[in-house]
């Protein structure tokens, strides 16, 4: 028995890739996207290819990724954000909706979306996610890129 197995390809130098970053609590989301940015550079993305939007909050993000979307020009897209809890029911509010609207212009439009919004209890836990963060969803927005070309082109 004979099984095509594909195998992961990190070369994002003919990606197209949009990044939308939320400006709420910047210093930290700031941080992920530059470690997102290099980490895409450094796996071949070329800095022309890359589109980076940022929008006032989390809630923003997919209204901008649907936006984007319809440009029809993109291979991946990387939502980026930080959402922190507070002492209202205002964070899981803002958490649930996000990434549920995310996945939906994803599954709608067949475009992969990586989700890089941090949510956590403190700045200090968000703080030291930020590098790690940074680098995973750079190698999983090539990965997954390539991916979907690659079943595209068994049609």
């Amino acid at each position: 028995m004979i099984i095509n197995n594909y195998k992961s390809n990190f070369n994002g130098r003919n990606l197209y890739i949009g990044i939308v970053q939320s400006r709420f609590n910047q210093t930290i989301s700031y941080k992920l996207l530059i470690s997102c940015i290099n980490t895409l550079k450094k796996i071949g993305a070329q800095e022309k290819n890359i589109l980076h939007i940022s929008v006032p909050g989390a809630l923003e993000i997919p209204l901008a990724l649907k936006n984007i979307v319809q440009i029809k020009k993109f291979n991946v897209l990387i939502a980026i954000g930080v959402i922190i809890r507070g002492e209202t029911y205002h964070f899981e509010l803002i958490a649930n909706e996000t990434i549920s609207n995310i996945m939906q212009i994803s599954i709608k439009n067949n475009i992969p979306i990586i989700n890089a919004i941090l949510t956590t209890e403190t700045i200090e836990q968000a703080n030291s996610r930020i590098l790690t963060k940074g680098i995973e969803t750079a190698y999983a927005a090539i990965e997954i890129a390539n991916l979907i070309s690659s079943i595209k082109k068994l049609h």
